[in-house]
């Protein structure tokens, strides 16, 4: 009842004029869509579900980022490790 009333009231003009919405974004003439902000960003069903070509491509770069970056990571740590090993043996043993 309270959305018909508000439906009502967004819709309803001067008599004789065709129902608008004011201040709805861009021009649109559906309560309903009007009512919905979030209309565009809504889940795709069925065969148009899925990822766009785009997003598998920028998740592919930055995963290959991630992974060189962590590979540098590693291998800088491994070699800090051997040079501080190499100079704490050859303290014990001079």
């Amino acid at each position: 009842m309270l959305s018909s009333a508000t439906t009502h009231l967004a819709t309803a003009g001067p008599s004789g004029s065709p129902p608008t919405l004011e201040g709805s974004p861009r021009g649109t003439r559906s309560a309903t869509a009007w009512r919905d902000p979030f209309r565009r960003q809504r889940a795709r069903h069925g065969r148009s579900a899925g990822f766009r070509w785009w997003h598998r491509l920028t998740a592919g770069v930055a995963l290959l980022v991630l992974i060189g970056l962590l590979g540098v990571l590693l291998a800088a740590l491994v070699g800090l490790g051997a040079a501080i090993g190499g100079i704490a043996l050859e303290a014990l043993i001079g």
